[in-house]
C-alpha cells in the first residue's frame, strides 16, 4: 500500500495532468483578439518569453488603438490601448471588479469566506465612502498618534542626534499597518506586534495563493487554495486576535444599540452600524475588517515608500517648498480633513508618484517607464462587444493598459521625468487631484467601481508625510541613487531592502 508520500506524488501527478489538458483546450471565442506578441501562445501562457513591460509595449505600438491579448496563467487578459475604450469599459454594468479579483486570488476562500465577496466589498466601500471620510476629523487626532509613536518606535531616541538607518519598505509597512489598524480597530490591538505583523503577512499569503493555484483547473483552485491558506495559518492567527474585540463591542451594542454615542469613531463601528442584525457575529465582521487592511497595508505603504525614495534622492528639490507649505497651513489650523486638502503640492508629489511608479510601476533601464501596468481591471459577467467591434465573452479578464497611457506625451508632457509639481500652479490644483480618477490617470481604476479607499489613502499619507518632513532630515544610506524597483508580473514594489536615514531637525 503506498506510504503518504507516494500518495503525494500520485496525486501531484494527477494535478499535471488534468493541468495539461485543462491548459491546451481550445480557446475559440478570443482567437480573434491578436496577442501583444505573435509568438505568445498556447501551452502553459504564464511562461512567457518577454517580460510583461515589454509585451505590453509591443502591443501598444503594434495594435495602437485597438484591443491585443496578454497571455496569463493558462488564458488570456484583454488590454485596451485607448482612454476611450477604457472609459467605455469602466461605464459597462457587464464589467465587474469584483469578479475580476476574485479570479485573480479567490476572494471567496482567501479573503471572505463567510459571505459573497460582492457583498462584503459593498459593504467596506459604504463603510470607507460615507462613514470614514465624514468622521475623518474624528479619527484624525488618534491617526496622528499612532503615527508619532509608530516612529517613535521605529528611529529610537538617537535620531534627536545622530543619522538613524532603516530599511524602507519594511519600516513604511509596518508604520502603515499600525495607523490603519488603529483606524480599523483601535488601540491597544493596532501596536500589538502578532497582529502588526499578521496583516502584513495575509496579503502576501492571498496574492501568493492566487497565483499558486491561477494554472489549475477551476475544481481544483479553491480545495488548493483552502489547504495552502490552511497551512499558512495566517487567517487564524489574525482571528484569534480580532474576534474578542469584535465581540466585545457587539455586546455593548446588543446593551445600548447601534447608535450608542460611547461607541468609538472607527471602522469596526461604523460596519456593526452598517451590517443587518442577522450578519452581527465575530466571524462575518472579522472578515470585513481583515479586508480592509488587506486593500490598505501594502498598496499605501508602497506609495509611502517610493515617496521617500523619492525625498532621499531629490530632497534638495522638493522637500523645501513641501516643508513651507506644510509648516504654514498645519502650524495654524492643525491635522483636519479640510487643511490636509489644502497640501496642494504634496497632492501634486503623491500623484506623480502613483504616475511614475505607482503601486504596479515599474523600472527598467530599457523602457524608461515605471507606471503601473494594470488598471482598470474587470472580468466580463456576460457577451461584450466593444465600440471597436472587439467580442468579449463572458469571464474575460480586461483592463487597460495604463503603462502606456502613463507615459504618453500627448498626455503627460516629458512623461519620461518625474515632476513632482507637474499638476499643481499659481498655489492652484491643475488637471485634477490626487483622488481625482479620469481615463488618463489610472491608477485607482476610473469610474464607478475605482477604489473607495483612495478617500483614506489620501489623508492618511498626507498626514504621514507631513509628520516626517517636519520633523525629520531623509538621506539615502548610501549613494544618493533611487533603488530598482521589484517587477512580477503586473504587480512591481519599491526595493525590499534598500535603507533611508533619518535625522531628527534641530529646533
Amino acid at each position: 500500500m503506498p506510504d503518504n508520500s507516494q500518495w503525494y506524488l500520485l496525486g501531484t501527478a494527477g494535478v499535471v495532468i488534468w493541468s495539461v489538458i485543462y491548459l491546451t483546450r481550445s480557446e475559440k471565442p478570443l482567437d480573434r483578439i491578436p496577442p501583444a506578441c505573435p509568438e505568445e501562445h498556447g501551452f502553459f501562457k504564464f511562461r512567457s518569453k518577454k517580460s510583461t513591460l515589454q509585451m505590453l509595449k509591443d502591443g501598444y505600438h503594434t495594435h495602437i488603438t485597438r484591443t491585443f491579448k496578454v497571455p496569463e496563467a493558462g488564458t488570456w487578459r484583454v488590454f485596451l490601448n485607448t482612454p476611450a475604450l477604457i472609459d467605455e469599459m469602466s461605464k459597462m454594468p457587464e464589467m465587474s471588479l469584483t469578479e475580476s479579483s476574485n479570479e485573480m486570488i479567490l476572494m471567496d476562500t482567501t479573503l471572505y469566506p463567510y459571505a459573497p465577496p460582492h457583498e462584503v466589498s459593498s459593504l467596506l466601500s459604504r463603510v470607507i465612502r460615507v462613514s470614514l471620510s465624514q468622521n475623518m476629523d474624528a479619527i484624525l487626532p488618534g491617526i496622528m498618534d499612532e503615527v508619532k509613536a509608530s516612529f517613535n518606535d521605529m528611529l529610537g531616541e538617537k535620531v534627536a542626534t545622530e543619522w538613524v538607518s532603516v530599511p524602507a519598505a519594511q519600516s513604511m509597512i509596518k508604520a502603515i499597518a499600525r495607523v490603519t489598524n488603529r483606524v480599523t480597530i483601535g488601540l491597544p490591538l493596532c501596536r500589538e506586534e502578532e497582529v502588526v505583523n499578521g496583516s502584513i503577512k495575509f496579503t502576501t499569503t492571498v496574492f501568493l495563493t492566487g497565483f499558486a493555484v491561477s494554472f489549475l483547473p477551476h475544481s481544483l483552485k479553491r480545495p488548493f487554495a483552502k489547504l495552502v491558506l490552511g497551512w499558512a495559518g495566517v487567517r487564524e492567527r489574525l482571528e484569534k486576535y480580532v474576534w474578542p474585540v469584535v465581540e466585545e463591542r457587539l455586546e455593548a451594542v446588543r446593551v445600548h444599540g447601534k447608535d450608542w454615542e460611547g461607541l468609538p469613531p472607527d471602522v469596526l463601528t461604523w460596519v456593526i452600524q452598517d451590517v443587518p442584525d442577522h450578519n452581527l457575529t465575530a466571524k462575518y465582521i472579522s472578515q470585513v475588517l481583515i479586508g480592509m487592511n488587506f486593500a490598505a497595508v501594502h498598496t499605501s505603504s508602497m506609495t509611502l515608500t517610493h515617496a521617500i525614495f523619492q525625498l532621499a534622492v531629490e530632497g534638495d528639490k522638493y522637500l523645501p517648498e513641501l516643508r513651507q507649505e506644510a509648516e504654514t497651513i498645519l502650524s495654524s489650523e492643525g491635522y483636519t480633513k479640510t487643511s490636509l486638502n489644502k497640501l496642494v503640492k504634496m497632492d501634486s508629489f503623491f500623484k506623480e508618484i502613483l504616475r511614475f511608479h505607482g503601486v504596479g510601476g515599474t523600472r527598467k533601464p530599457d523602457f524608461p517607464s515605471r507606471r503601473p501596468t494594470v488598471s482598470p481591471q474587470r472580468m466580463t459577467t456576460g457577451d461584450v462587444t466593444l465600440s471597436d467591434g472587439t467580442f468579449l465573452p463572458r469571464g474575460t479578464l480586461v483592463g487597460g493598459n495604463v503603462i502606456q497611457i502613463h507615459s504618453n506625451e500627448q498626455f503627460y508632457p516629458h512623461a519620461a521625468e518625474f515632476d513632482g509639481f507637474r499638476y499643481v500652479e499659481d498655489g492652484k490644483t491643475t488637471g485634477g487631484s490626487l483622488i481625482t480618477t479620469s481615463p488618463t490617470f489610472l491608477t485607482f481604476g476610473h469610474g464607478k467601481q475605482a477604489c473607495p479607499g483612495r478617500f483614506f489613502a489620501n489623508f492618511e499619507l498626507k498626514a504621514m508625510l507631513a509628520h516626517l518632513i517636519l520633523n525629520y532630515d531623509i538621506k539615502m544610506d548610501g549613494p544618493a541613487v533611487r533603488p530598482e524597483n521589484v517587477q512580477f508580473r503586473y504587480g512591481v514594489a519599491p526595493h525590499r531592502t534598500a535603507k533611508v536615514m533619518f535625522r531628527k531637525i534641530a529646533a
